[in-house]
């Protein structure tokens, strides 16, 4: 009717725990396959016999969900032997899982003398059993004694079974808690060490770029201060620049005074206008370029800014790590916490790198712009200076030939007046010579025509035209044509001497005009235009070089 079979035909074991080193080995009903469907010992296959709780529980493969009512402790459905004859009711505390024979229910040693008049009767074996009525019919077929002797005997050898199974189930679970305490342990060492090593290796990629951050940070300082010299440099060539731009404008208001003919527009102020523009222009040019100077250190600044920020949180991060470090030193202090997910983290490691190559590279850029911006304006500075210095230059020069050509002018002027006052000298010497000729002849011109009149008193015929009237009449007409002449002629020379007045007149008011404007050009001009004012400029066009010594030598090129 029986069979004794192995536990671990139909549950087999972990590797770890072998069974069949159990003995006595439990009783357990055998099965015609894995998919053929069990018999019961009463012959009669389970899914037409009567015994719900074998069809539920007895299949290898049965419902993960089954109600836990039917066992107490789901978790020992397969470790826990089957029995051959399960008791009436498998929830109560019965040799199913006790080991205990089917006399007991649970109750204590008094309960069973107060029920010694409900066990006289017989059981109602066929309702109250939760076996098959066909089963409880064949075995139980006609009323006889409360318990029969082989009754007895299977009840005991139940109960040896029982306490057999239970002793191999407790040997099975402490076996199972060393196993399992031994691979917790040796798990949470790993986990530990693997803890501990991902924190070391995060301390070290934390550290590694927190250095290229400090270098790259460092660079970004140097290069700041690089961009602030040369703002300053230009700074002051923007500052410097206002004083020759003032010195021309002024150049031209003073010209402007110049006199007369004087006030020509000649290549001095085609120079000063074009100077004049050329200044404002690279003025211009330069506050261009201080507006991308300053740009550009705002930019260093923000980059820079970032890569503070993200040193001060990397540190941070590593004096925390650090500290979890030390944590393990103290794990035994440490009260209970509350088990975090991770789920508020803010990024991951892949985010976490790329936002500092990111920063490093951005840094990296605004260096490079810097670098080029540095380069482009030390550029546009020579250049203004070049062209400040040879416009300056230039317009120097234009004032040098200006005032050679007003000082050749006013010296040929000077011999033309000197020889006109000569002249005038000469004239006025022949003007006395005239005067004093037709002063002369005037006498002998009042003698003439005296004697003339006087020799008209002769009477009647000696009133005659003789040679002497003639003579006389000759006389007088030629003392008339001379003194007519020596009028005309001094007329002439009064009209001479006031053109030689005139003239001389005009070159002295000439030479005084060409002395005001020599005066502007070279005293007031020139003066101020001896040395260029920006000394800036000089050191940007001409840089101080080292001397045999090996100093900066203080003199610079001009």
């Amino acid at each position: 009717m029986y069979r004794y079979t192995r536990y671990t035909d139909h549950y087999p074991s972990p590797m770890g725990y072998q069974y069949r080193y159990f003995y006595p080995l439990p009783v357990l009903p055998s099965t015609q396959g894995s998919e053929a469907p069990r018999t019961h010992t009463c012959n009669v296959h389970s899914y037409e016999h009567g015994c719900n709780l074998w069809n539920r529980m007895g299949t290898r493969y049965s419902d993960p969900d089954m109600e836990r009512t039917l066992v107490r402790d789901h978790a020992l459905k397969k470790v826990l032997p089957w029995r051959a004859n399960p008791t009436r009711d498998v929830s109560e505390d019965s040799s199913f899982y006790t080991g205990k024979g089917i006399t007991y229910k649970g109750t204590s040693q008094s309960d069973l003398f107060h029920d010694i008049a409900d066990k006289q009767k017989f059981p109602d074996l066929v309702t109250a059993s939760n076996v098959c009525a066909s089963h409880a019919a064949r075995t139980y077929a006609y009323p006889g004694p409360k318990y029969s002797v082989d009754e007895w005997k299977v009840n005991n050898k139940q109960l040896c079974t029982g306490a057999e199974c239970v002793h191999n189930t407790v040997t099975m679970v402490q076996t199972e808690a060393v196993g399992a305490i031994h691979d917790t342990n040796k798990q949470q060492v790993r986990h530990h060490s693997d803890t501990n090593a991902d924190i070391d290796g995060r301390v070290h990629d934390i550290s590694t770029w927190l250095e290229n951050e400090r270098d790259e940070l460092k660079y970004n300082v140097n290069q700041t201060h690089e961009l602030l010299e040369l703002k300053e440099r230009l700074e002051q060539m923007l500052k410097g620049i206002q004083t020759p731009l003032e010195i021309t404008q002024e150049n031209l208001l003073t010209r402007e005074t110049r006199q007369g003919v004087e006030l020509v527009h000649d290549a001095v102020e085609e120079c000063l206008h074009k100077e004049l523009e050329s200044l404002k222009k690279n003025q211009d040019k330069l506050l261009m370029e201080m507006e991308r100077v300053n740009s550009q250190l705002s930019r260093l600044r923000a980059a820079r800014h970032e890569l503070e920020t993200d040193m001060r949180n990397k540190d941070e991060a590593r004096k925390t790590d650090e500290c979890v470090k030390i944590l393990a030193r103290l794990q035994d202090e440490i009260g209970g916490l509350e088990i975090s997910d991770g789920t508020n983290a803010n990024s991951s490691p892949s985010s976490w790198l790329q936002l500092t190559q990111s920063l490093i590279r951005k840094s990296q850029e605004e260096r490079n712009s810097a670098q080029m911006l540095y380069t482009e304006v030390s550029r546009s500075m020579l250049s203004s200076a070049d062209e400040c210095f040879s416009i300056w230059y230039e317009t120097n020069a234009s004032f040098s030939t200006r005032v050679s050509e007003l000082m050749s002018a006013k010296q040929q002027i000077e011999k033309q007046l000197h020889r006109i006052k000569h002249d005038i000298d000469s004239l006025n010497r022949h003007m006395s010579s005239v005067r004093k000729a037709l002063d002369e002849k005037l006498p002998m011109l009042r003698l003439a025509q005296a004697r003339l009149e006087k020799r008209k008193e002769r009477p009647g015929i000696e009133l005659c035209r003789d040679k002497v009237m003639l003579a006389l009449l000759k006389e007088i007409h030629a003392l008339k044509i001379s003194s007519d002449q020596l009028q005309t002629k001094l007329k002439d020379m009064e009209q001479t001497m006031s053109q030689l007045m005139k003239t001389k007149a005009s070159l002295e008011h000439d030479i005084k005009m060409k002395e005001v404007a020599l005066f502007l050009d070279r005293e007031k001009c020139l003066t101020l235009r001896q040395n260029f004012p920006m000394s800036t400029f000089k050191e940007t066009r001409f840089p101080k070089t080292l001397g045999s010594n090996g100093m900066p030598d203080s003199k610079i090129m001009r």
